[in-house]
């Protein structure tokens, strides 16, 4: 029995994990609101370029402290080739707390809300600093951490969608600290 169980249950279970992974899927145009409450959608984000780079981050997070010097480096490094954001979708975030924060830190990154955590349920985001990738036709081509310690996860697969080549690396691991997303989606 042991012998057939195990590997059907193992079969299962990386069938569930893989099948709920974002890799190659194309994102519905989700609306994502400015800390001044102006609505916006991915494929706005998007732009010409059509690359959007997209942290998950919350203004209570030690990690998230970490990530910001990277996120304002790729934000200038990748500046009319790539949009870099930020999502703030923790339920414990407001635009008028994440805006008092910029006010105190002044990191050089743009912030858009999730409100409801819509966003992030869809991806399956739990943790913060998880980056997405979404490629030219708006599918995700990457899926991780955006940088730990010194290692930037997220840069390669970014060059990589950039010059329209296959990411070699597509799922990064997932550090940071638990997400608390609104419960109402």
């Amino acid at each position: 029995m042991n012998k057939i169980f195990y590997p059907l249950l193992l079969t299962l279970l990386v069938t569930v994990w893989a099948s709920a992974q974002p890799i190659g899927k194309t994102l519905p145009d989700f609306t994502l609101q400015s800390l001044s409450n102006q609505k916006v959608t991915l494929s706005e984000l998007r732009g010409p370029s059509g690359v959007l780079v997209m942290t998950f981050w919350c203004s209570e997070c030690g990690s998230c402290r970490a990530s910001e010097p990277t996120l304002a480096k790729l934000s200038k490094e990748f500046a009319g080739k790539a949009r870099v954001v930020v999502v703030a979708s923790s339920k414990n975030d407001t635009p008028q707390t994440v805006q008092a924060y910029l006010d105190k830190h002044h990191p050089e990154f743009e912030v858009l809300m999730d409100p409801d955590s819509r966003l992030a349920h869809h991806l399956g985001v739990s943790t913060t600093t998880t980056t997405v990738i979404l490629d030219q036709g708006g599918r995700v081509r990457y899926y991780g951490t955006l940088v730990r310690g010194k290692r930037q996860y997220a840069r390669e697969p970014l060059k990589e969608v950039l010059a329209k080549k296959i990411v070699s690396h597509p799922r990064g691991p997932i550090f940071g600290c638990p997400l608390s997303l609104s419960p109402n989606v």
